[in-house]
């Protein structure tokens, strides 16, 4: 899967789609910084390059570890305090589903306390069975764009499970219909996005409380497009997929943006996806 820093994270297909979700209620390290901090270690420099330098002006993701393996990693994985990490693993072509089995059992096991995506070149069963096994909180052997992948951090971030499953594109209208479903149920197959919580091995006690509860009421004040902004802001979508998707001007939706925000209180798009969260 190769790597395109305007479009792509994995693969030059520019068709796949998926939902998102936010920044964590957990307790903020390293200063004021409300970024998520994450830890990018893959064996392809044109991958991990390219996600560094696309998230280097992220609003909501920081990354502080970029290494190609995770030998190059251990020691700034604790220093840096990466909460969410990213592995990927080698195409079967270099390497062999128990080699990459094999790094990720070990890889995993040494930092239980960092939430971990996976992310396979190709299928690999194997690969997909030690992952649940060990804990990560995501896994992809398909196509992803830099957004995409964003959103994964996010969703991860709060606890939520991301990939596992096959599934076409996801929709607005698909993610509209999570409000009805439970965290712990898959999505409904329409759905890129599958939550599954139960490959969640114990974590570390986190705080509940979110900081978001005082915005609540506000989204009463909500029209029916804003909503409708709202969540695709929420899925990850650009201020032109949502103009797309809505018939709208780009500059209608960045009005939209303005509005939604002023009145739930929220900064930036961190804020509003996790807010969207706490509501589904």
């Amino acid at each position: 899967m190769d790597f395109h820093p305007d479009r792509a994270a994995y693969s030059p297909r520019q068709d796949s789609k998926i939902p998102t979700p936010t920044s964590s209620p957990r307790q903020r390290t390293h200063g004021d910084d409300s970024r998520i901090p994450v830890a990018v270690i893959h064996p392809g420099s044109i991958e991990r390059l390219g996600i560094h330098h696309s998230w280097s002006t992220s609003s909501f993701v920081d990354v502080r570890v970029v290494a190609a393996d995770y030998d190059e990693a251990r020691d700034a994985l604790v220093e840096k305090g990466a909460r969410v990490a990213i592995l990927g693993l080698r195409p079967l072509a270099s390497s062999s589903a128990a080699v990459n089995v094999s790094i990720l059992r070990d890889t995993l096991r040494r930092h239980t306390d960092i939430r971990w995506i996976i992310l396979s070149p190709q299928p690999c069963p194997e690969c997909q069975t030690a992952s649940k096994q060990e804990g990560a909180f995501g896994y992809f052997d398909t196509p992803l764009s830099i957004e995409q992948l964003e959103s994964a951090v996010a969703w991860v971030d709060i606890g939520r499970q991301v990939g596992w499953h096959d599934a076409p594109v996801a929709s607005s209208v698909g993610l509209r219909n999570t409000h009805a479903t439970a965290a712990e149920d898959s999505l409904a197959e329409d759905q890129l996005w599958k939550v599954d919580a139960s490959h969640v091995r114990p974590r570390i006690h986190r705080n509940t409380e979110s900081p978001f509860q005082e915005s609540s009421s506000g989204l009463k004040k909500l029209s029916e497009r804003e909503r409708e902004v709202l969540e695709g802001l929420a899925s990850g979508r650009t201020n032109q997929q949502i103009a797309d998707e809505l018939y709208l001007s780009v500059k209608t939706i960045e009005t939209y943006r303005s509005r939604l925000k002023q009145k739930l209180g929220l900064k930036d798009r961190a804020e509003i996806v996790a807010f969207f969260h706490s509501r589904v």
